[in-house]
């Protein structure tokens, strides 16, 4: 649930508008509020649905995969976090997470 503020006056004034708890987990660009992106993987459709309801309330845009090879495709998007479950039909967490990490296109977990 991503959205976009235009304005036509200062950022600083558009920006104003908001909360400024909404803004600490925002990427301001000129004239654009981006909200962070999460993806959600996991295969069981009620926990996934629960975190990705969670997440979108809160106000993340929330993107979401069934299993690890979905996933390991809309990683590639570069989301700025992913949610891995461990036990995925096809490739289990770890793997996915492997893989993911060999690319080198994400931040090192710790």
């Amino acid at each position: 649930m991503a959205f976009t503020i235009s304005c036509t006056g200062r950022r600083e004034e558009a920006l104003s508008a908001f909360p400024s708890s909404w803004l600490v987990r925002c990427r301001v660009l000129p004239f654009r509020l981006v909200m962070p992106v999460i993806l959600v993987v996991d295969d069981e459709p009620y926990s996934r649905y629960a975190k990705v309801r969670s997440l979108g309330e809160a106000g993340f845009d929330v993107r979401e995969s069934s299993n690890g090879a979905d996933g390991l495709r809309a990683a590639r998007q570069q989301p700025d976090a992913i949610i891995l479950d461990i036990r995925l039909p096809d490739l289990d967490g770890f793997e996915v997470f492997r893989r993911l990490k060999a690319e080198r296109r994400h931040a090192p977990s710790r």
